[in-house]
């Protein structure tokens, strides 16, 4: 039985990071070794599933998040949060001088959202997040799976 929800909630997770819908196209995400993280994640009849961006445009992903969790039935409950990155109200990641800041401040938000709401997924709906997460000390410390927006495109192509 696990081994043929994973490969739904991977596809939800697709799903959920492309606007287009693409329900016959085998889907398959580089988990960067966070199978054993998934496989306690597929155990629970509850989760906490938490969407983070560096703006409000996560919201959408979220909202589609929580339709196709709801169509998809693969838990009793789905509680969603959605997790505002965006440091300051001047200027986003991108006005940031160096990566390094990027992935401090970033690293930061994680750890925050981590502590404060304890989600059992975290998703990222933003590129720029998504490319520098591996180089955050959470994404090396962390036992919640994470999936970014990056990761799902390349699932695509690969």
């Amino acid at each position: 039985m696990k081994n043929r929800i994973k490969p739904v909630f991977l596809l939800l997770l697709f799903l959920l990071f492309c606007a287009q819908i693409f329900y016959s196209f085998p889907v398959k995400i580089q988990l960067s070794g966070q199978e054993e993280k998934f496989d306690k994640f597929f155990l629970k009849n509850e989760v906490t599933v938490a969407v983070t961006d560096s703006g409000l445009g996560g919201l959408s992903i979220m909202a589609d998040a929580v339709e196709r969790m709801r169509e998809s039935k693969i838990f009793q409950k789905v509680n969603f949060i959605f997790f505002n990155a965006l440091f300051s109200n001047e200027g986003g990641f991108n006005s940031l001088k160096t990566r390094k800041e990027k992935i401090q401040i970033f690293d930061s938000a994680l750890k925050s959202l981590e502590n404060n709401y304890n989600p059992d997924l975290i998703l990222i709906g933003c590129n720029t997040l998504s490319v520098i997460y591996d180089d955050t000390s959470f994404s090396k410390e962390t036992n919640t799976p994470v999936v970014g927006i990056v990761e799902a495109g390349v699932g695509l192509i690969a």
